[in-house]
């Protein structure tokens, strides 16, 4: 555990005192040579050498240029830690301690570093994770071991140089990612290291916002590869992935690094430094790597190039520590520009309506000032149909809101003012030590704003403009698309030696990213029709019941064609209606409104008539078919007459009614007793049936003498026929006609004439009684009337009602009188 803030602060100091002494007071300063029964790191295979005092004589490619920054996003989570050490050395900063004590209470220990960079646009969490720690027993204290240290470097003390752990290094900002001994605890406990105690430990890269673990190209920048410790990682004998510094004019500048493969295990490189000098270029080494872990070890050494044992190599105790730079050893190239398309959902009442607007974010990695950029632009274009804002055009760090728009030249291009270019005004610039809101181009990720605007050329065309019309996709239907990456955007740099030769140059293109880089837009439909030519009105036209939806405008429609822009309304502009009692031409203005509320003003023209017109009355069965020939009744279009008391109509009505259809209730839009001449066509409509319109009333079969022999009258006197109609609309099925005796004929004595009563159809003869008999059937299926009667003969074997006496029957004098049921059905028997 930590004590007070005092202890910590002393013990840091004595421990740093002593190094220090050592490091000068030494009398034999370690030379700068490769460490005995190690090769040479400088002179591997295809190893990237570089003298810092020349420029760049090589270049890391863009996609390789991610580093971890100590940005104010930055922040720290442990996990299985010891002890968390507060405020180190006054400071602002924390310490995460991992003692070996405590390895078997934990699955996993180490620390988060939330936000601890961008990549590609994107935030990572960096997890370091403590594998294993093999070390001794502080000497003479049984059980008591020392910590491995994770020094977590708060934003606020990035700039800071007071109390720094480390005095060699230039701010709190150089120990961002440092572990090992970089302070002291409490005074029993100094993290000093036997020779031979190892470390274990990896990191993994995640994704902030998805918080997935993902493959990261990038470079892992070591400082302070000495001979404190030796530092292995996994490695796959590719010396061209690895940079170096081949010496200068600055003391300590070159490389003296050494290394052995397959150590301390198969497939790991171990490397030994020439000297145990801290943050010295001699043992700073870039390794480019593209995987989703980095994995390390360190063992503490003797602290000689020699590799020769002290004294008492059991009592040794030592520093050892790994530091991370932000700055590169060799010059990285500018990084491809990455485009993050923005979704713009404002409807049209809203200023930004149809603006299309999008980011670049161009990462420029952390060179020196000899390999910074000598000049750099970027360029960036719209739809032609579009201007871009250069007002609006802002550059920020990524993540912040701390602008650095001053540092950049924004112009139109001279071909259109669809395209800017932005160029760095001066890329090699340093930061101004007297002036603390100095900005420079130099290591930032940027996030450039543009926002463009529709012009006059602007006319919405939905293949063009990539206008999405899929109910399937709700959330994007409605929505303009616009690619900005791959030709739309690009960047452009070149690197000039210090001589002024162009060294190295390239343009590379923002790379499409599906559903990132393409920026979409919300377009609301633009209702339109045509208008209806040669439109007259009679004058006095009541305009309140003419329709604005017809009468007016023909082919309404949406520039969309889209559903979800439908149904247009078409409404009179500030409810001005036509004047109808002024003859001649007259503009009406109209207004034709979607379902989303977009309007356009639409003009026609009509002319006011006093002109006479004509009415036509239909009149129509129940299928829609015509019963009678239209009646054309001419009136004047102000004027108008009461059908009901029509004579030409009413008797046209009673005619169609005496045929057996009926009349049904009046549906037109207009009153009967008040039908305008103007209406054009009206209509009475009529039910159709099937009905008996007459029956005889009575049959006279005369008077007969009864003389014991057959008797037969074939023709019986009758004034009323008997007749059926058939209006009905669909008289295919037929009809049949029953007979029925329903009061038997009997005289005045009530003695009944029994079987007498027949009927002859088509040479069928049935004796009528009381049960209904079919007597007559139908089968034409045409419409009309039937006189059934008309059919009747008068001689033997003809057709109709026939009275029979045998000369078996009772019979008994008087008068007979019997009753017929006539009935008429629909269908056949």
């Amino acid at each position: 555990m930590w004590k007070v803030k005092k202890y910590l602060v002393v013990s840091i100091l004595v421990v740093l005192a002593c190094s220090v002494y050592f490091f000068i007071k030494n009398p034999e300063p370690i030379s700068a040579v490769t460490p005995v029964g190690y090769k040479d790191l400088s002179q591997a295979e295809n190893i990237n050498m570089e003298d810092d005092s020349m420029g760049a004589s090589v270049e890391i490619p863009g996609e390789y240029g991610f580093m971890f920054k100590l940005t104010d996003k930055v922040e720290y989570q442990g996990f299985g830690e010891s002890n968390i050490a507060k405020n180190i050395r006054g400071s602002n900063s924390n310490g995460y301690q991992f003692n070996p004590i405590d390895q078997d209470k934990y699955p996993e220990r180490g620390v988060w570093i939330r936000n601890a960079g961008i990549y590609n646009g994107r935030s990572v969490d960096l997890k370091l994770v403590i594998d294993n720690m093999a070390f001794r027993e502080v000497e003479g204290k049984p059980g008591v071991y020392p910590n491995f240290n994770f020094i977590a470097v708060d934003p606020l003390d990035k700039y800071s140089q007071d109390n720094k752990p480390v005095s060699q290094m230039n701010t709190w900002n150089d120990l961002y990612l440092m572990v090992g001994s970089t302070s002291s605890t409490l005074a029993e406990t100094s993290d000093k290291y036997h020779i031979g105690d190892t470390v274990d430990y990896h990191y993994e890269f995640y994704d902030s916002e998805s918080k997935q673990r993902f493959v990261l190209s990038g470079a892992w920048n070591f400082n302070n590869i000495n001979n404190l410790k030796a530092t292995s990682i996994p490695f796959a004998n590719d010396f061209s992935k690895m940079y170096g510094l081949a010496g200068g004019a600055e003391a300590d500048s070159k490389m003296d690094i050494g290394y052995k493969l397959d150590t301390p295990i198969p497939g790991y490189i171990e490397m030994y430094g020439g000297n145990n000098k801290v943050n010295k270029k001699s043992g700073r080494l870039t390794h480019l790597f593209e995987k989703d872990s980095y994995t390390m070890k360190m063992e503490r050494r003797y602290g000689n190039a020699s590799n020769t044992p002290p004294t008492n190599p059991d009592t040794n105790t030592g520093n050892m520590g790994i530091l991370y730079m932000t700055e590169s050893i060799a010059r990285i190239a500018p990084a491809r520009p990455i485009v993050f398309g923005q979704r713009n959902s404002v409807t049209h009442t809203d200023p930004k309506y149809r603006e299309l607007s999008y980011s670049i974010l161009q990462n420029i990695a952390d060179n020196t000032k000899l390999n910074r950029d000598s000049s750099f632009t970027l360029e960036t274009e719209v739809p032609s149909y579009y201007s871009i804002d250069f007002d609006s055009v802002k550059i920020f760090e990524y993540g912040t809101t701390e602008e650095y728009t001053s540092i950049f030249n924004i112009t139109k291009s001279p071909e259109s003012d669809s395209k800017v270019i932005i160029s760095a005004k001066d890329p090699t610039a340093d930061l101004d030590p007297l002036n603390p809101n100095s900005k420079v181009f130099n290591a930032h990720v940027f996030d450039i704003k543009i926002v463009a605007k529709p012009n006059s050329t602007f006319k919405f065309d939905p293949d063009a403009y990539n206008y999405i019309n899929d109910a399937n996709l709700p959330d994007d239907n409605g929505f303009m698309s616009f690619e900005q990456a791959g030709v739309k955007t690009k960047m452009s740099y070149v690197y000039k030696e210090p001589s002024g030769q162009e060294k190295f140059k390239d343009t590379l293109e923002a790379k499409v990213i599906d559903n990132q880089t393409i920026s979409k837009v919300l377009y609301e439909g633009v209702p339109d029709g045509d208008p209806i030519e040669n439109i007259t009105f009679s004058k006095g036209t009541d305009f309140s019941k003419v329709d604005e939806q017809t009468a007016y405008l023909e082919n309404l429609r949406v520039d969309t064609k889209n559903k979800i822009d439908e149904p247009i309304y078409v409404t009179y502009k500030n409810g001005v209606q036509p004047n109808s009692s002024i003859l001649g031409e007259q503009k009406v203005t109209l207004i034709l409104t979607t379902a989303k509320g977009v309007t356009t003003e639409k003009v026609v023209t009509i002319t006011i008539k006093d002109v006479s017109t004509s009415l036509t009355i239909q009149f129509m069965g129940e299928g829609g078919n015509e019963i009678h020939t239209p009646v054309v009744l001419d009136g004047n279009t102000t004027d108008s007459i009461d059908l009901s008391e029509n004579t030409i109509v009413q008797g046209i009505i009673s005619d169609l009614v005496s045929k057996g259809y009926t009349k049904l209730a009046w549906d037109n839009p207009f009153p009967e007793n008040k039908t305008p001449y103007s209406a054009g066509t009206v209509t009475y409509k009529f039910q159709g049936n099937l009905a008996l319109d007459s029956v005889p009333k009575t049959l006279n079969f005369g008077n007969l003498t009864y003389d014991a022999k057959d008797q037969r009258v074939e023709n019986p006197t009758f004034k009323e026929k008997l007749v059926i109609s058939d209006t009905r609309a669909n008289p295919i099925q037929g009809w049949y006609l029953t007979a029925e005796l329903a009061d038997p004929m009997k005289n005045d004595k009530g003695q009944e004439l029994v079987n007498a009563l027949r009927y002859v159809d088509k040479g069928k003869e049935s004796i009528l009684d009381s049960n209904a008999q079919v007597v007559y059937t139908n089968i034409e299926g045409k419409d009309g009337k039937f006189i059934v009667s008309d059919k009747w003969g008068t001689t033997q074997g003809t057709d109709g009602i026939k009275l029979q006496i045998n000369s078996s029957d009772t019979v008994y004098t008087g008068e007979y009188i019997g009753v017929i049921t006539w009935k008429i059905m629909a269908g056949q028997p």
